[in-house]
């Protein structure tokens, strides 16, 4: 048995017992949704995470970083 490239075809013995199953792919379409439309977004306190945050805080500059 060999599969031969990236194709989907397989190539078989003639004395092959295998059973072949013929798969079907059903492409359904992503319909993409924006998660700032919900009113709990949009009310959301942006600032509050970055006062918060650490890691979101404003990075103080080390050395002669400030001067560039």
């Amino acid at each position: 048995m060999t599969k031969i490239s990236n194709s989907s075809s397989l190539t078989l013995p003639q004395d092959s017992t295998c059973k072949v199953i013929e798969k079907k792919f059903s492409h359904q379409t992503h319909k993409p949704t924006n998660i700032f439309e919900t009113k709990e977004w949009q009310e959301y306190d942006y600032y509050m995470d970055l006062v918060e945050d650490e890691e979101l805080a404003e990075i103080k500059p080390v050395g002669k970083e400030w001067l560039s």
